[in-house]
């Protein structure tokens, strides 16, 4: 699944309506209005609360998990707003005759910045959805796991889950004896359900400071 400029939702009405309004107070006065500023802060802010570092957590975090976390789908519509909302001011400004050299120079900058953080969102949906594919059937036989995704990404997991069914039915279990074509025996389970590894080492981050910390007796 990838995120291309048409899969971005519409600019928010709040939005539009300050680029419109930005719009008329050049046009009723020209000498007055000079410039409208790209907001390269909104973008590309080192804020720990921003959007796109939360957003670069959240899928550093999604990455290197061996389960699959819970959709941050609030967040990512966060940052695909602020992103349309520097798309609508590039596009007016880049309009614009009297955008002096240096904005556009910071405009191209503000555009490169956008295009890497359209990379993170796409390289988060798809760490999610890897993970949906592989441990679908696992994932579809426990309501807390199913809780943890889009509804988008349920119905991805279930029809994943339907072809998989039938590509196992159609060239393995229609050759096997009657009573072993089921895939919901326990020795069928075991060996055609796939599950995340729970003990396979980590990297932990503190973000603040949490005090000692007593890992438990298995960890290393």
């Amino acid at each position: 699944m990838d995120w291309d400029d048409d899969d971005i939702p519409a600019l928010p009405p709040r939005v539009g309506a300050a680029v419109e309004l930005e719009r008329a107070a050049v046009r009723a006065a020209p000498n007055l209005v000079t410039h409208v500023e790209v907001n390269t802060a909104d973008v590309l802010g080192s804020s720990p609360d921003n959007p796109t570092q939360r957003l670069m957590r959240v899928a550093m975090n999604e990455r290197y998990s061996p389960e699959l976390l819970q959709w941050e789908g609030q967040l990512v519509e966060d940052v695909l707003e602020k992103l349309h909302q520097q798309s609508q001011m590039v596009e007016y400004l880049q309009s614009d005759d009297s955008t002096s050299e240096d904005e556009h120079f910071r405009m191209s900058y503000v555009q490169l910045d956008m295009e890497r953080i359209k990379f993170q969102i796409r390289s988060y949906v798809r760490t999610r959805l890897y993970k949906i594919e592989k441990y679908a059937s696992h994932i579809m036989s426990e309501p807390s796991l199913q809780s943890r995704m889009s509804v988008l990404e349920q119905n991805h997991a279930i029809k994943y889950r339907q072809l998989f069914s039938a590509h196992m039915n159609r060239t393995v279990l229609d050759n096997l004896p009657e009573n072993m074509r089921s895939l919901t025996e326990p020795a069928m389970i075991t060996t055609t359900v796939s599950r995340p590894n729970m003990t396979q080492g980590v990297f932990v981050y503190a973000t603040e400071d949490c005090g000692p910390v007593r890992l438990p007796e298995y960890a290393h």
